[in-house]
């Protein structure tokens, strides 16, 4: 370990346990009462309101909010159950009805009623952060107290995966109204399980138990969640009993702890993929052979086993393979070979090199292993690469604005669906805050994209979103690296907590107790 790394890991220790007694010595409250879960993350949320962010945050959503309905990982496949809605029926192609639940109130009070889900809806399709999730809504019809009518601008076979997203949360009207940008700083107000209470920024976000929620209630009172950014200090902070679960362990970390009788190791296939990609609007970039002399240039077996430890998978293509329509394992995936990459940077006339920068999390020990990979294989193309790193927040604001050549991300396909996967990334209405952060555009990949939405034949729609993953390999907007694994650490006291591939977008918490 260098030194340099010594003394990060040494200041993270004292600032981890700084935080402990900033939060209120988060040990201490759970032996107090028994009733405080614990969970130690990596990131505090960018906004508590579900139309403002589309990242780290969705976890807090799922808390706070629900949605009409919830897409559940029962026996090995995704169920879409009801939520907000008890019960649906289909009009037709391009219409639905849904029944909601009587009585179900809102952490202010206020029973919800139809024009909060049309207020809810309506409000995301306006949102630059979720507009995709339901951008395809054309109306939201009040028929009643109890019941609405969704109609779609055309047949889209995934909308009920969409509608289970956090980004269809439905919120109080009433509260957006009266907090107006508080809304989702300090003042959110869902139906869901858990009511906000406070939000320390960098420190912790602590929840309440919803008494008055009408599904499941948690088997705890309260729910302090813990902002460690260093993967490592989380580890620990289960070891010794100071956190109930840390999620987002560090894949180095995960042998060693396995055996550590102190920590439960839990792990599952999560929807997510990992990949490092080319800003389209910056040459060299804009050159297919730069981005193939790159691809070509990394080991990802290397990767694969020296930065993930053989967590996870390698990737082929941009969607998971436990993402219904994933064609991942029928893509041919391209080799380490540095004399094809030298070929390659010829035919592009930059035998030469270049110099570039790489933009990572400055939070993700990960990101920088695979920063420090790229920059020692790219030197071998006479590459000079310049590694610039952003804590969460402002990362993704300077990514979303094309502020970078490179960067290394990962993005969770949460809907079950290859539409989440794709459309956010790669078609081109979607540059920027829509996911399309590297400016990736192909008309035919937009012509695809817009034919697989519309499109209501499984099979037809199957082999439309696989000639779409094609289309991108052959693009290579990414080095297309690994796809990821949920690694959770859990206390042995801890009993009833449950993870699957969707387990950002389920109630895993609710049912954990001691």
């Amino acid at each position: 370990m260098r030194k340099g790394k010594i003394l990060v890991v040494a200041i993270l220790l004292l600032a981890a346990l700084a935080v402990s007694l900033y939060a209120g010595g988060g040990r201490d409250r759970a032996l107090e009462d028994k009733n405080t879960l614990i969970i130690a993350h990596t990131l505090q949320p960018v906004n508590l309101d579900p139309t403002l962010a589309n990242d780290g945050s969705n976890m807090y959503f799922r808390f706070m909010y629900d949605t009409l309905v919830y897409n559940h990982y029962i026996d090995g496949q995704l169920q879409i159950v009801p939520g907000l809605a008890e019960r649906w029926e289909v009009i037709g192609p391009d219409s639905y009805r849904f029944f909601l639940r009587r009585g179900v109130r809102f952490h202010n009070g206020d029973e919800m009623k139809a024009s909060d889900v049309k207020f809810s809806l309506e409000r995301a399709a306006r949102s630059a952060r979720v507009a995709f999730i339901v951008s395809m809504i054309r109306e939201v019809v009040i028929v009643n107290d109890y019941e609405v009518i969704v109609n779609l601008h055309y047949a889209y076979t995934p909308i009920f995966a969409n509608l289970a997203h956090t980004g269809s949360s439905i919120v109080s009207e009433r509260a957006v109204q009266e907090s107006g940008e508080q809304f989702g700083l300090e003042r959110p107000v869902g139906t869901g399980p858990l009511r906000f209470v406070e939000w320390i920024r960098g420190v912790s976000v602590s929840f309440d138990r919803n008494d008055n929620y009408w599904g499941d209630k948690p088997a705890f009172e309260h729910l302090l969640v813990r902002v460690i950014p260093d993967l490592t200090m989380r580890l620990m902070e289960v070891e010794t009993g100071n956190v109930d679960i840390a999620l987002d362990i560090a894949p180095a970390d995960v042998a060693g702890a396995t055996a550590n009788p102190n920590v439960n190791i839990m792990r599952v296939p999560s929807m997510a993929s990992g990949y490092i990609a080319f800003n389209h609007m910056r040459e060299p970039f804009n050159d297919l052979n730069v981005r193939l002399a790159i691809t070509h240039a990394l080991n990802r077996d290397v990767m694969l086993t020296n930065i993930f430890h053989r967590t996870g998978r390698l990737s082929n293509g941009p969607i998971n393979d436990v993402v219904w329509g994933s064609i991942n394992t029928e893509l041919e995936p391209r080799p380490f070979n540095m004399t094809l990459a030298r070929e390659y940077m010829a035919r592009a006339g930059l035998q030469n090199g270049f110099d570039t920068t790489f933009t990572i999390n400055a939070v993700s020990p990960t990101h920088q292993d695979i920063a420090e990979y790229v920059q020692a294989q790219l030197r071998q193309l006479n590459i000079n690469v310049t590694v610039v790193a952003y804590e969460p927040a402002v990362l993704f604001e300077r990514l979303s604005a094309g502020d970078h050549d490179m960067f290394t991300l990962e993005w969770n396909s949460v809907t079950g669906d290859a539409d989440y996967g794709l459309y956010p990334l790669f078609h081109t209405s979607q540059w920027g805050t829509g996911g399309n952060r590297f400016r990736y555009g192909n008309p035919r990949t937009d012509q695809l994209l817009d034919q697989s939405r519309a499109e209501t034949n499984v099979q037809r729609r199957l082999q439309l979103l696989a000639d779409i993953q094609r289309q991108v390999r052959d693009d290579a907007p990414w080095v297309f690296i690994h796809q990821n694994e949920h690694l959770v650490a859990v206390h042995p006291r801890i009993r009833g907590f449950t993870l699957s591939p969707l387990f950002s977008s389920e109630h895993n918490y609710m049912r954990a107790h001691w």
